[in-house]
C-alpha cells in the first residue's frame, strides 16, 4: 500500500536541483529524514498493541537518495512501513473470513497473543477464546485501525511544512552566497 504526500512548488525544487544539485539533495534528504521519523512516531502512537506490541515495534522509517539510475529519478525517497504481513488488514480492516495460519495449520499466533493481551487468558483457555474470536471474525470481519491513513490525513500539512522550510533554506543559502 502506497501513500504519497504531494509537495507544492515542484518547479522550484527542480530549478534548485539544476542550480545546486548537491545542496538541494542534502536539504531534501535532511527534510525527508525529519519527516519520516516524525511520521513513524505518529503511526506508532496510533498502532494497536493487541499483538503484544509486535506490530507497533515493527514500524520503521528509512530514507534513501536515489542516484537516478534505472527508472527512479534523482531524488530522495522516504518510507514509513512494516514488514509484517498482517499490517494491511489491521490498517484497513477485513471482510468476514476465518483467520488461519496455512503454513502451521492452526490459528494465527497473533490471535492467541491478542486474547492473552486483551483478556489475560493463557494456555488452553486462550486457545479456546481465540477460536471464539476467529468465529466472530468469520461472521463480522474486523474494523480498520487506519494508523497510516490517519497519520497522513492529520499531519500532511506538517510534512509539507518541513519541505517548505528546507526549500527556503536552500534559497536563502544561494541568495546569501553561503551555500556549502
Amino acid at each position: 500500500m502506497d501513500m504519497h504526500i504531494d509537495l507544492e512548488g515542484f518547479q522550484e525544487i527542480q530549478a534548485l536541483l539544476e542550480r545546486a544539485p548537491d545542496l538541494t539533495l542534502q536539504a531534501l534528504h535532511r527534510a525527508t529524514v525529519k519527516a519520516t521519523h516524525f511520521l513513524e512516531g505518529q503511526v506508532k502512537e496510533r498502532t494497536p498493541t493487541g499483538d503484544l506490541g509486535a506490530l507497533r515495534e515493527s514500524i520503521f522509517s528509512e530514507t534513501r537518495i536515489s542516484n537516478g539510475l534505472g527508472v527512479t529519478p534523482v531524488g530522495v525517497i522516504g518510507v514509513v512501513g512494516t514488514p509484517l504481513n498482517y499490517a494491511i488488514p489491521v490498517e484497513l480492516g477485513t471482510r468476514p473470513h476465518f483467520p488461519w495460519d496455512k503454513e502451521r495449520n492452526e490459528l494465527p499466533r497473533s490471535l492467541v497473543d491478542w486474547v492473552h493481551a486483551k483478556l489475560g487468558e493463557t494456555g488452553k483457555e486462550a486457545e479456546e477464546t481465540a477460536w471464539l474470536v476467529a468465529r466472530a471474525i468469520s461472521k463480522r470481519g474486523t474494523k480498520g485501525a487506519f494508523m497510516f491513513t490517519e497519520t497522513i490525513r492529520r499531519h500532511g500539512d506538517d510534512v509539507r511544512g518541513i519541505y517548505r522550510e528546507a526549500i527556503r533554506d536552500v534559497v536563502q543559502q544561494l541568495a546569501s552566497g553561503t551555500a556549502r
